[in-house]
Parts: C-alpha cells; sequence; structure tokens
C-alpha cells in the first residue's frame, strides 16, 4: 500500500504540475467564468455598437443640443405610412419619400440614407449598404410594421372599430409549461458537455499515462523501478494518480461553472427565459452527480487499456502504433453516444449502453434524455465497476510483460501468448 500511494502521489503531483495542465486549466476557469457572465458581457458591448448604428451613436439630442437625425427613405405606394407610424417604430430617423426606387438605391450607395423602402400592401423590400446585424433587426422591425398596418387594414375593413381592434391587442396571454416527464431539452446540452469533456480528459490522461511509461522505457527508468515496485502497483498508481489529476481538472471546470451559473441566473433568465430554465434545471438536478460517476468509470477503464498498451513500445516515437486500439473503441463510443442523442430509443444505442468502453458515455447519454429506472442505472454502474476491474487485471498482467519487452513492438499473439502463460 505505501509504495502504491508512493506512486500515486508522484504521478499527481507530476501532472498537475505540468505547463499543459496549467495552461489547460487556466483555459478552462477563463471559459467557465466567461460563459456565466457571457449576459453581461453581452449587454456590456451590446450599449456600444459599431459606428454608424442609430440606436446607439445617433440617438437624438437632449432639446437644444442640434443632435442631427440619420436620414431612412421610403416609397410608399399605396399611401398607408404617415410619418407618425414610422416614428413609432423607428423614432430616431428623419424620414424622406421618394417616388422612385432608383434615387432610393443610389441614396443608400452614397450613404445619404440609412437605409430605403419600397412597400406596396404586404409586400416590401428594404435596401441597406451591407448585410450586418443592424440590417436585420431593421427589417424586422419593418416587417411586424407593414404586419399591423396591414392587419388594422384588414380588420377596419371587416367592421372591427380603431377601439376594438386596439381591445383586441391588448390581451395578455400569460403561460406555463410543466414537463411530466424528463424535458429532453433540459439535459441535451448537459450530455453534449458532458461527452466533450470526457473526450477531451480521456484522450489527454489516456495518453500522459501512454507516455509516462514508454519515456521510463526508453530511458530504462523501468527497470530500475520494477526492482523495487511490484509491476501492477507501478500501473495501478500510474493510472489513478493521472486519474485524480483528470477528476481535479473536471472539477475546477464543473465547480466553476456552478458557482459563475448560479450567481448569474437572474441575468440568464432576464437574458432569455428558455436558457435561463435549462440552467436552472441542470443545477438542481441530480445529473451533476451521475456525470462524475460515470466520468470517473470511462475514465479509468480507457486509462488502464492506455497504460497496458504503452508498456509493449520501447520509445515514445512508437505510440501511434499500439494507440490504435483504444481510440477505435473510444471514438466509437463516443460516435454512438453523438448519434444517439438524436435517436436514443435505437436498438443498437441500448445495448452499447451495456457494453464494456461504450457503456459510460451512451448509458450517462441515455440518462441525459429518457427516463431511466434506478435498478437499470445501478446495475450499469455495478457493471462498469466490474469492467474496470477486469480491464484493470488484464492490463496488469500485459504490463508486467510489456515492461521487459524492449525493441519492436510485439504482436498481439505475443502479448496474449506471455499474458495468459506468465
Amino acid at each position: 500500500m505505501r509504495q502504491f500511494l508512493n506512486v500515486l502521489r508522484f504521478e499527481y503531483k507530476s501532472v498537475i504540475k505540468s505547463k499543459p495542465f496549467i495552461v489547460m486549466t487556466a483555459i478552462l476557469l477563463i471559459l467557465s467564468i466567461g460563459l456565466g457572465f457571457l449576459p453581461t458581457i453581452t449587454n456590456m458591448f451590446g450599449g456600444g455598437r459599431e459606428t454608424g448604428d442609430a440606436e446607439s451613436s445617433l440617438q437624438p439630442g437632449k432639446p437644444g443640443e442640434g443632435a442631427k437625425l440619420p436620414n431612412a427613405a421610403i416609397i410608399d405606394r399605396d399611401s398607408e405610412y404617415p410619418e407618425e407610424v414610422l416614428k413609432t417604430y423607428f423614432p430616431v430617423y428623419t424620414w424622406v419619400y421618394l417616388d422612385d426606387a432608383q434615387k432610393a438605391k443610389n441614396g443608400v450607395g452614397s450613404d445619404e440614407y440609412k437605409f430605403a423602402v419600397d412597400v406596396a400592401g404586404t409586400e416590401f423590400t428594404m435596401y441597406t449598404s451591407g448585410g450586418t446585424s443592424f440590417d436585420s433587426t431593421e427589417y424586422q422591425k419593418f416587417y411586424d410594421m407593414v404586419q399591423t398596418v396591414q392587419e388594422t387594414k384588414y380588420l377596419s375593413e371587416k367592421g372591427l372599430s380603431e377601439a376594438d381592434i386596439q381591445g383586441l391587442r391588448s390581451v395578455v396571454v400569460s403561460g406555463s409549461q410543466e414537463y411530466m416527464k424528463k424535458d429532453y431539452n433540459q439535459t441535451f446540452w448537459l450530455a453534449y458537455v458532458m461527452l466533450i469533456l470526457m473526450y477531451m480528459t480521456t484522450i489527454l490522461y489516456g495518453t500522459t499515462v501512454l507516455n509516462s511509461v514508454a519515456v521510463e522505457k526508453s530511458t530504462k527508468t523501468m527497470e530500475l523501478l520494477i526492482t523495487s515496485v511490484k509491476p501492477n502497483v507501478l500501473l495501478f498508481g500510474k493510472v489513478i494518480g493521472s486519474g485524480l489529476a483528470g477528476l481535479t481538472q473536471f472539477a475546477v471546470f464543473i465547480g466553476v461553472n456552478i458557482v459563475s451559473l448560479t450567481v448569474n441566473l437572474g441575468k440568464w433568465t432576464d437574458f432569455s427565459a428558455y436558457v435561463g430554465s435549462i440552467i436552472d434545471s441542470v443545477l438542481n438536478s441530480n445529473m451533476l452527480v451521475f456525470m462524475v460517476i460515470f466520468f470517473l468509470l470511462g475514465f479509468f477503464v480507457f486509462a488502464f487499456l492506455f497504460g497496458a498498451v504503452g508498456s509493449t513500445i520501447s520509445r515514445l516515437e512508437e505510440a501511434s502504433s499500439v494507440t490504435a486500439l483504444p481510440m477505435f473503441l473510444f471514438v466509437g463510443a463516443f460516435l454512438v453516444a453523438i448519434l444517439g442523442l438524436t435517436s436514443p430509443n435505437a436498438g443498437y444505442v441500448t445495448v452499447c449502453s451495456y457494453l464494456p468502453f461504450f457503456s459510460p458515455l451512451v448509458m450517462f447519454m441515455r440518462m441525459c434524455v429518457l427516463e431511466i429506472g434506478a435498478l437499470e442505472i445501478i446495475g450499469v454502474i455495478a457493471l462498469n465497476l466490474a469492467y474496470i476491474g477486469i480491464v484493470g487485471f488484464l492490463a496488469a498482467r500485459i504490463y508486467k510483460v510489456g515492461v521487459m519487452m524492449y525493441g519492436k513492438p510485439p504482436k498481439i499473439s505475443t502479448i496474449i501468448k506471455y499474458t495468459f502463460t506468465k
């Protein structure tokens, strides 16, 4: 036990003190804080649009300041848009009425007009200088104005008075939603984020274990280590030490996100009620606990495999030749989980949620988008613990033989022969 703890402690400290770990953790911290404060940041930059935005840099001045409003042109072919109507929707423009479309186009092209509109009945064409967010905003506002004017005209023709029309539009509807089953949209993004994090951390720390073993063999350090530490103790210490380092980084990312999103939940709700409801649902669910559980289950089963194949090479340059198997399994599991987000009830998805290497990613995805019974969840967790034990045992046997193999990487048949006969 003392040897195991020494190896674990050494491996853990080596990983967390490495430059890639520090840089990646810093990036995750910045992203986490940035995500939490995104509504605040958006509001800060939203108050200062680019030059030429009439709603920011060209707001009407106070009386006596002589602020000049930008010009906008309209070709009102049916005389349905008097200036008071236009000012209701576009209060920061001076409107110019034209009767020629080409003149309107030329005026926009020469910046005489901020934009121009040719409108007749329910159809209109807007001329702007370019495809910016400003253009789409003004287009939508004009669209809403035309729709309101034409609706009012239609209702008037049907005999409704102006008071009746305004009364109709003053009706306020208040609605709410109650979900009898798991809301797919509430946890879809949690599953997606977990899959991405699993992909990043498993590849990063799995290859860290592999590279550590390869470096020790190439520098002959391994020969000294195995004289004082048993090979299986060395492997388990490396894998668990790297796993704890990965969990540390994972916990930092999740913890900072929870704090920043909780603090800014009200601003997120103001920014988007829908997004705010998703964040609130995730923060108050038990899915974050299962996220950590399945992260650990997935990480350790792959880390043992990376450690085993890493012991069969003699130089770091040969790493790419032995990572095919773990990478193939992991990418396969990742793809099944991603595809399962859109078809979680598919037969192949259900089967893969019980298979070794596939189960942690696929089962967590299914839990996020389907109602899964408690007994099934407990059974899958127990099954994955058994997978880790089996893979860890086999990995230790391979590692014990592989650390003493030098030269050209052995064939799979050779590894199997020595693993089960020694």
